[in-house]
């Protein structure tokens, strides 16, 4: 035990020198921005940084919990000996949510966007496929688009199909269509059986916008954000997401974190305030630029601009560069994902983007931290074999 006189920076530097094996906070009046700095020492000279389960520390996702820093030999010595100390502290609610309860499902409606995927597959094994990817333990599912483009020429007969369905019946689960103007937004509430929560699009970069969102200006793309805004409260949606393609930039249209940050906090301006509630903004590394340290900046950055909303990511990652970002997420404690199965799918307009980010990958990183994910691995197995029969080139 140390004495109670040592004050935070010296319980640090005396941690950093070796004079104290470890130090445990119940972050209460201390921020993020009072513990990163060292924290970033801690771990460059080796320490360990946990929460009060053992898990790795994530800004963003800890900072209302406890922090313990420590040699890496007391690590769990420390998380156990808080526990005993202070079982108070050990709040219930602060238990990891399983991966499927984070995930959006878009392999249906990203597959169908790309050829040799699953675009021009029937309906009848498209429903087949979605029965399988429910049955492998995936609970929201984006199925199809109420939209232009001929990989979604098939949504009206998709959505009539899932009418008799008796899988629509269970509880937590959430079939969504997506739109990207009010006439797709009207043509969804003709399915009340779907998921009605509100979804606005952009895009960071202004050539993306323009190109796949026809939003000519930001004035034009701030003014059909509000116009979405008035018809959510005409039908009494109480909330909504937004989704930010090209959040990292694009290849040929590089963009910083502070410049994705300010079109982010500008479009954003007054959604947090009445209904209908803005909950969730999703970033999109729509052409696969990002990498691990920009991932991290930027989805802290926003996580600071917009307390109480959930962050989510949508990556189009190159092959073999998926995990890095993942970890980087789950490091600075991302809140949703949206990915799908063997990484079908990806952007049509986007230039030489890779596929979705692989919901395989993100079980194997899971399964890697001891984290639980919620997804039956024989149902697993089965949806794989199943897309292997209908994408060309799937391994």
């Amino acid at each position: 035990l140390v004495s109670q006189d040592l004050h935070t920076g010296t319980v640090f530097s005396e941690l950093c020198q070796g004079r104290i094996d470890g130090v445990s906070f119940s972050l209460g009046r201390l921020g993020p921005w009072d513990i990163a700095a060292p924290a970033a020492i801690i771990r460059a000279l080796g320490g360990v940084l946990c929460n009060e389960r053992g898990e790795r520390f994530c800004f963003g996702r800890d900072d209302r919990g406890v922090f313990h820093a420590s040699a890496p030999p007391l690590s769990s010595s420390l998380t156990a000996l808080y526990s005993r100390a202070f079982p108070e502290e050990q709040n219930s609610e602060l238990a990891r949510p399983l991966l499927c309860d984070q995930l959006t499902d878009v392999t249906l409606r990203e597959g169908s966007q790309i050829s040799g995927h699953l675009r021009g597959l029937s309906v009848a094994k498209k429903i087949a496929l979605l029965q399988k990817i429910v049955a492998a333990g995936s609970t929201t599912l984006e199925v199809s688009a109420f939209a232009p483009g001929p990989w979604f020429s098939d949504a009206e007969e998709l959505a009539d199909e899932i009418a008799s369905l008796p899988l629509r019946e269970q509880e937590d689960l959430q079939l969504k269509f997506l739109y990207f103007n009010i006439r797709g937004a009207e043509k969804l509430t003709e399915y009340p059986y779907l998921s009605q929560q509100g979804v606005v699009h952009t895009a960071v970069t202004e050539r993306y916008r323009k190109k796949n969102y026809r939003q000519l200006s930001e004035k034009d793309a701030f003014d059909k954000h509000h116009h979405f805004l008035r018809w959510f409260r005409e039908r009494g949606v109480d909330e909504y997401r937004i989704m930010f393609s090209t959040a990292w930039g694009e290849k040929e249209e590089h963009i910083s974190a502070d410049a994705a940050l300010s079109y982010i906090e500008r479009y954003c301006e007054g959604s947090q305030e009445g209904t209908p509630k803005l909950a969730e903004v999703v970033l999109a590394d729509t052409e696969g630029v990002a990498d691990a340290a920009s991932l991290s900046e930027l989805l802290f950055q926003v996580r600071r601009a917009l307390p109480g909303v959930r962050i989510g990511l949508h990556l189009h990652p190159p092959a073999g560069g998926a995990r890095p970002l993942i970890d980087a997420a789950l490091d600075a404690g991302v809140d949703r994902w949206e990915a799908a199965w063997c990484g079908v799918g990806g952007s049509p307009l986007a230039q030489g983007a890779g596929g979705n980010l692989d919901i395989c990958e993100l079980l194997d990183a899971y399964d890697e931290r001891g984290w639980e994910t919620g997804f039956c691995r024989t149902g697993v197995a089965q949806l794989k074999e199943l897309l292997k029969e209908h994408c060309k080139g799937l391994g």
